[in-house]
C-alpha cells in the first residue's frame, strides 16, 4: 500500500495485518512517520515518482491500496504544481506500474472534496463533481484515469477498482496514532488547548441551525475499516469500477464539535467565535447507502468516541 505511514494509512495497514494480510508500506515519509508502520509490515521508503523501486515493493502483489499524496486542500491553491506532481504524476506512475506487472486491483483513497459547494444534500456519488481546489482536482483526475483503465479492459491486465470518497476524517483507533495536521479541526483544537491557547470557531451567521457550518465528521477507525471490507470484497467478487462515499450521513456542527470537547475536558476548556474564511460551505454532508450494500459497511462511532479518542491520542503523548 502507498502512503501508509500517514495518519490515515496507518490505521488500514495495522487493520490489514489483523485481518491477516501481508502488508508492504511505499511511503517516502515526507507526511508519514516510520513510527506508525505496524510490527509485520514491510516499508519501502521511496517517492511514486521512483518506478524502479514502486516494481521492486509491488512484485508478487495481489492489489494495491492507493492513500499517499500531498494532502492539503488549502495549501495546494498556493502549490498546485507540487499537488499535481504527488497526486496526478503519482498516480499515474502507479497505475503504469501495476498493468506492466500485472497486479489488478486497487483501492483509491478519494476525497468528498471532488463534490465541490453543492446545493442540494446529501451528497450522493451521483451529485455533480465541482471540485473547488488543486487537491480535490487531483483526487477527481486520479479517479477518472482508474475508470478509464478499467474501461479499456487490457487483456494482459485487467483492472479492477474502488474509489472510496472521504468526508472529514477524524479521531484516532490506536492513541500513538495522531492525526498530526495543523489543518484538522480536532488537531487545531487539541493543538490549542495544549498550549493554553483558544479554539475559534470561524463564523457565527451561517444558516444553520446554531449559526456554524455543518460537517460529516467520521472516525479513523471506520474509515479503515471500509478498507478492509473493500478488499475482502474484491477478493470475491468482480468489482469493475465502482465510487463509495464513507460518510455518517449527518451533519454535525463545529459549535456542537466544541461543546463535546468542553464536555470531555472540563471548564478548563475555553472557545471563542472569529470571522469567517472566504469560501468555507455552509454545510457537506453525505449518504453512505451504496458502500451499506456493497460491502456491508457503516459507520459505527459517534461524535463522543471521536472526540474521545483525539483527547487519548494526545494523552499519550504526554
Amino acid at each position: 500500500m502507498t502512503g501508509g505511514a500517514g495518519y490515515i494509512g496507518s490505521h488500514v495497514a495495522h487493520d490489514l495485518i489483523k485481518a491477516g494480510a501481508d502488508v508492504t508500506i511505499f511511503d517516502d515519509l515526507s507526511t508519514g512517520y516510520e513510527s506508525f508502520v505496524p510490527t509485520g509490515a514491510t516499508l519501502v521508503k521511496a517517492n511514486l515518482n521512483d518506478t524502479a523501486k514502486l516494481k521492486v515493493a509491488m512484485a508478487g502483489a495481489y492489489g494495491v491500496i492507493h492513500l499517499a499524496a500531498y494532502k492539503y486542500a488549502s495549501e495546494s491553491v498556493t502549490h498546485p504544481l507540487e499537488n499535481h506532481e504527488s497526486n496526478v504524476v503519482g498516480t499515474f506512475n502507479l497505475l503504469k506500474v501495476m498493468q506492466e506487472l500485472g497486479v489488478n486491483n486497487l483501492i483509491f483513497s478519494s476525497s468528498a472534496g471532488v463534490y465541490g459547494s453543492l446545493e442540494k444534500l446529501p451528497a450522493t456519488e451521483e451529485s455533480a463533481c465541482e471540485p473547488e481546489s488543486p487537491y480535490a482536482s487531483s483526487k477527481l483526475m486520479g479517479e477518472m484515469m482508474i475508470k478509464e483503465v478499467v474501461a479499456a479492459k487490457n487483456p494482459k491486465a485487467p483492472l479492477q477498482a474502488i474509489s472510496l470518497r472521504y468526508f472529514n476524517v477524524v479521531g484516532s483507533s490506536y492513541p500513538h496514532l495522531s492525526d498530526k495536521s495543523p489543518f484538522s479541526l480536532f488537531s487545531i483544537i487539541m493543538n490549542k488547548f495544549k498550549n493554553g491557547e483558544t479554539p475559534l470557531i470561524t463564523g457565527k451567521d451561517f444558516p444553520t441551525p446554531d449559526g456554524t457550518p455543518i460537517r460529516d465528521y467520521i472516525h479513523v477507525g471506520d474509515i479503515s475499516s471500509a478498507h478492509v471490507l473493500a478488499a475482502q470484497y474484491m477478493e470475491e467478487t468482480p468489482a469493475g469500477y465502482e465510487v463509495l462515499n464513507l460518510s455518517t450521513g449527518t451533519g454535525i456542527s463545529v459549535l456542537e464539535v466544541m461543546n463535546e470537547f468542553k464536555k470531555q475536558l472540563g471548564d478548563s476548556f475555553t472557545f471563542d467565535y472569529t470571522g469567517r474564511r472566504p469560501g468555507d460551505p455552509t454545510a457537506s454532508y453525505g449518504d453512505a447507502t451504496k458502500a451499506k450494500k456493497l460491502l456491508g459497511w457503516h459507520a459505527k462511532e459517534n461524535l463522543s468516541s471521536m472526540v474521545s479518542s483525539v483527547i487519548a491520542s494526545q494523552e499519550s503523548k504526554a
